[in-house]
C-alpha cells in the first residue's frame, strides 16, 4: 500500500466523484488553494488505495495526487511561500508505479534528502503514473538486463519535448557509485544473442566517483549500462516496456519540463563546499 506522510491538499467548491477523510493539519503539512472550478478533495492518505505487485498492477482507475490541477500551480504557489532555496525531488516507488514530485526546503540541513515522504522539509506535490523496464523487479545490475535501478541520481541532460523519440528525456546519474563495484561481472548479449561476459575496472569505478563527486554524466562504456531516462511516451503502469527507463506519459513531461515553471535542472550546486543536487531523483523498490 502506498503511503506518503505529506501532501499538499486543494480544496475547491464541491465535490466531483472523489471524496476523502478530513486531514488533520496538525500532523499533516497542508496547503490550500481557493478556485472557481469544481470542488473535491484528493489527500494523501487516500489517493492510492490500492496493493500493487509488481508484474501485474491495476491501478489505472485510482485517483493520483492532485492529478488535475497543473504542477505549475502548485509550483507557483508553493514558492510563493517557500521563497528561499528549495531543492525538487523526483521520488519514483518501483512497486506502485509512480513518480511523485516533492518540493524540499533546506536541502543539506542538518542532512541530505533521501526519504522525502518522511522528511518534513518536504511537500508532495504531485503524483504520475509511470511504466517500468521490461524486468522491473530488482536493481539494474548490468547493461542489457532491462531492469530500472535503485538509489540516488541527479540529472545529466534534459531533451525538452518533440527532440526525443519519446517526446522527451532526462537523463539520470547512473551508474552511481553505489552501483560501480570493481570487479564485477556482467554476461552481456549484444543484437544477434552473442553473450560476452566483462568485468567492471578500477578505472571505470574511479570515472563513475569522479563524475558523482562533480555532478557530471558517468562514463557511458561500461558493463553496468548508461542512458537510463525519465521520458515520455508511457504512464501505463500495468506495461513494462522500456529498457529500464522511467516512462510517464508525455504529458508528465510537459508539465515537468514547462520553461514558465523551470523546474528541472542539471547537474549540481556547491555552496560553501556542500554538494547539492539542483534535482534530487531519488528510486525505491
Amino acid at each position: 500500500m502506498h503511503n506518503t506522510s505529506r501532501g499538499l491538499t486543494f480544496l475547491l467548491t464541491a465535490a466531483i466523484g472523489c471524496s476523502a477523510p478530513e486531514y488533520n493539519s496538525a500532523a499533516h503539512n497542508i496547503m490550500q488553494i481557493k478556485s472557481q472550478q469544481p470542488t473535491f478533495k484528493i489527500t494523501d492518505q487516500k489517493y492510492l488505495q490500492a496493493e500493487v505487485t509488481l508484474g501485474t498492477p491495476e491501478i489505472e482507475n485510482v485517483p493520483y495526487l492532485n492529478e488535475s490541477i497543473p504542477l505549475l500551480t502548485l509550483v507557483t504557489q508553493y514558492k510563493q511561500q517557500h521563497p528561499g532555496l528549495t531543492q525538487p525531488v523526483l521520488y519514483i516507488e518501483k512497486s506502485n508505479r509512480t513518480l511523485t514530485t516533492y518540493m524540499c526546503i533546506n536541502p543539506n540541513i542538518p542532512s541530505a534528502i533521501s526519504t522525502p515522504q518522511n522528511d518534513p522539509r518536504c511537500t508532495a506535490l504531485k503524483v504520475y503514473p509511470v511504466s517500468l523496464g521490461y524486468n522491473p523487479v530488482g536493481d539494474k545490475q548490468c547493461r542489457g538486463d532491462f531492469k530500472t535501478p535503485e538509489g540516488e541520481f541527479y540529472i545529466t541532460k534534459i531533451k525538452q519535448p518533440g527532440k526525443s523519440k519519446f517526446h522527451a528525456a532526462m537523463r539520470i546519474s547512473y551508474p552511481s557509485p553505489a552501483q560501480a563495484i570493481d570487479g564485477k561481472q556482467c554476461n552481456i548479449k549484444d543484437s544477434t544473442g552473442n553473450q560476452t561476459t566483462k568485468f567492471v575496472t578500477p578505472a571505470q569505478v574511479k570515472q563513475i566517483k569522479q563524475a558523482y563527486e562533480n555532478c557530471t554524466t558517468p562514463p557511458a562504456d561500461t558493463p553496468l549500462g548508461n542512458e537510463v531516462q525519465i521520458h515520455g511516451a508511457g504512464g501505463n503502469p500495468s506495461d513494462n516496456w522500456t529498457w529500464g527507463c522511467i516512462a510517464p506519459s508525455s504529458d508528465a513531461l510537459d508539465e515537468l519540463l514547462d520553461p514558465k515553471i523551470n523546474l528541472i535542472k542539471t547537474g549540481c550546486y556547491f555552496p560553501q563546499g556542500k554538494r547539492i543536487e539542483k534535482t534530487k531523483v531519488i528510486i525505491v523498490p
